[in-house]
């Protein structure tokens, strides 16, 4: 997945549902909307009847590309495809069949064209009217080891927000350029071309959380909104939340249900687990390929992680990355069985992932 997300496509996969959403309508809507669909066959996978349902209907659309770990058998249907043996990519995007497999999605989403939308959904799916910058939140908890929490709030904010069809979010690494620094907002607007900026500072301390956010109109340089959210640590998803529907109205938008079922779609509903998994993403973000102390760093965290949310992939999957760099770096023979038992899980209950 890491692989993927860096070409710059957008994914989507299915171990972002909660509980209790419905995952048949859920997992064809993300199919429909999708410009490639990556399936991956395991000897687990090739049993389930999601996956091999979620395959069929990706066939059936020709936006199918299949890759195969530890030789699964493939389904009878699936044959005629051809699919990617990743059994000796060792988990390395530079990897000949790596390569291959991103060359076939990079050539499936190009050749795919933009869908027609018809004037109903067009309704439902605005185009972006407003694009917004969200600068990397300040950490005022007297505590530079708080500093991943104020960056991950800053992060969670981006990807909730980029989940509202009528914005568009300034990218991540463009954001947090400008970390630390005096911004010149006006500035920094005509060279990014956003029309607000959300920026803001976080405090937690005692088991609690206060931040303050500022929804700013970057041409006038103007508050459109100015807010303080004062809670128990506890109650941090609740907190995201109601900084993203204040964001909504402040501009006078509507969030459709969807949207709003998006946004409260989270990796895990566990904040101890969500907070370490913030430490985790910090090394990883923080440090250099090289570093072995942020490698072991990100392993550790996530193992302790995974122990208090088993189903929570995007730790697993950060575990996977975790030991690949461990592997890269010092070349350890006893790295790789434990990477590789962290790799299945990060993909979840195995179903079709859409690019977009």
């Amino acid at each position: 997945m890491a692989a993927i997300a860096a070409q710059g496509w957008s994914v989507w996969w299915d171990p972002e549902i909660t509980p209790g959403q419905e995952f048949d309508d859920q997992i064809d809507a993300e199919i429909d909307a999708a410009k490639a669909v990556l399936v991956v066959w395991t000897p687990t996978s090739v049993t389930s009847r999601w996956v091999r349902a979620e395959a069929r209907e990706a066939a059936d659309r020709g936006i199918l590309v299949p890759v195969r770990f530890d030789h699964a058998r493939l389904p009878m249907d699936a044959r005629a495809i051809h699919t990617t043996d990743l059994d000796d990519w060792g988990e390395d995007p530079a990897s000949p069949p790596a390569q291959e497999f991103l060359h076939a999605l990079g050539a499936m989403i190009a050749r795919v064209p933009t869908r027609a939308v018809s004037p109903a959904s067009a309704a439902d799916k605005p185009a972006p009217l407003f694009t917004i910058c969200v600068l990397p939140f300040t950490n005022i908890s007297g505590d530079s080891e708080q500093e991943y929490f104020s960056d991950g709030i800053t992060e969670d904010v981006i990807t909730d927000l980029s989940k509202v069809s009528a914005l568009a979010i300034i990218s991540r690494n463009s954001a947090f350029r400008y970390k630390g620094t005096h911004v010149d907002i006006p500035k920094v607007a005509s060279e990014l071309r956003f029309s607000h900026v959300l920026e803001g500072s976080v405090r937690k301390a005692g088991g609690r959380v206060r931040i303050n956010a500022q929804l700013v109109d970057a041409k006038t340089n103007n508050h459109v909104r100015a807010e303080r959210y004062d809670r128990d640590s506890s109650d941090i998803f609740a907190l995201q939340d109601e900084i993203s529907e204040a964001i909504v109205k402040a501009l006078r938008l509507r969030l459709l249900p969807q949207e709003k079922k998006a946004i409260e779609r989270r990796g895990t509903d566990n904040t101890q687990a969500h907070d370490l998994y913030l430490m985790a993403r910090q090394s990883h973000v923080t440090g250099q390929e090289s570093d072995v102390k942020s490698a072991e760093a990100i392993v550790r965290v996530c193992t302790r992680t995974v122990e208090v949310d088993p189903n929570y992939a995007q730790a697993w999957a950060l575990t996977a990355i975790g030991y690949t760099k461990l592997r890269d770096v010092i070349q350890l023979t006893e790295v790789r069985p434990a990477r590789r038992r962290a790799a299945p899980r990060a993909r979840g209950a195995p179903r079709a992932r859409a690019p977009r």
